[in-house]
């Protein structure tokens, strides 16, 4: 009997030229990485963050160099500490685990009960899991609010069916709130054991470095240690992620500005559920000049995802 595999996984698979090596392995069926129109669990969360990855990594050159900027232009002691290299590999780590809260069985079995947001999950997980690796509290703020945000227009939705009678800042730091969740230990172990099986497998292909490699497989472990420590309490957003930094421009500012790349990756990822952008941009005729526009809008229009035209690689 052949085993169905998710769009996202089939993609994945084409970029690395080979069965996934977690294949015999896989529980995309208990990792959902979203839920469709009819609410069926669908795609896999494995392949997700290793897509998210593989978008990150080729968008380098548009990216590390500016937030870099960003950043030291507010916090000369993270600039001190952190070269563009050590802080661009925080932000892909960032972008790995941006989506670590989908583990939680709230969203995995949409259990009955008070829902719990998944990218509130995500950034509280990143928030601690920072603490730990870099040991400073202010990188840490920026990259957690980063998560945060990366659904916002969730939370909007929230605010907008209140009537704007509160502000977002209300919506997500409010006091009083705790969050709660559950997790099944056995689903996180065989899920870190896919994620590393796919990592080695990337380095493998050259696309990651084994530095970058052994940066990201000890930190995801961080990540589902943390998961696991945090389920079953009540927690606050605003207690965990720095409510009092979170309106400061010298926060905010450097937040958003890994926002809009961790957006933009989720999002050209994501659109491998359905036909992967690639192979949209791979319908058109870069040498007809005059038909590239008409091209672009044909192949890219209809779709829902933002893929950010501005931040292509020539090597597309």
């Amino acid at each position: 009997m052949v085993k169905k595999f998710c769009n996202e996984c089939g993609y994945l698979s084409n970029i690395l030229g080979d069965v996934l090596d977690c294949v015999h392995y896989c529980i995309f069926k208990d990792t959902p990485s979203y839920f469709d129109k009819y609410g069926k669990a669908s795609g896999c969360l494995v392949a997700h963050l290793n897509l998210s990855l593989l978008e990150v990594i080729s968008v380098e050159n548009f990216f590390k160099t500016p937030i870099y900027n960003t950043i030291s232009s507010f916090h000369k002691d993270i600039a001190n500490e952190y070269d563009e290299d050590k802080l661009w590999l925080a932000i892909i780590l960032t972008i790995y685990i941006h989506d670590i809260g989908k583990l939680t069985n709230e969203y995995r079995c949409k259990e009955r009960g008070i829902p719990v947001p998944h990218h509130y999950v995500s950034a509280i997980t990143a928030k601690d899991v920072f603490n730990v690796i870099s040991n400073n509290e202010k990188l840490s703020c920026m990259l957690s609010l980063s998560v945060l945000f990366h659904h916002e227009a969730l939370d909007w939705k929230r605010v907008e069916r209140g009537f704007l009678e509160y502000s977002l800042y209300d919506l997500l730091f409010d006091p009083y709130k705790k969050i709660q969740y559950s997790i099944d230990e056995n689903v996180l172990c065989q899920f870190k054991k896919n994620c590393q099986k796919l990592l080695y497998q990337i380095k493998g292909r050259d696309l990651i470095s084994q530095h970058q490699y052994n940066y990201i497989k000890s930190s995801l472990e961080y990540s589902i240690e943390i998961l696991i420590k945090n389920s079953g309490k009540r927690l606050n957003l605003g207690e965990k992620l720095c409510k009092s930094k979170a309106r400061r421009v010298e926060f905010i500012a450097p937040a958003l500005a890994i926002y809009r790349l961790l957006y933009m990756v989720d999002n050209r990822a994501a659109s491998a559920r359905t036909t992967y952008w690639r192979t949209k941009i791979s319908n058109i005729d870069w040498n007809k000049l005059k038909d590239i526009s008409e091209k672009l809008v044909n192949e890219l229009s209809k779709t829902n995802y933002y893929i950010a035209l501005s931040a292509i690689s020539n090597r597309i």
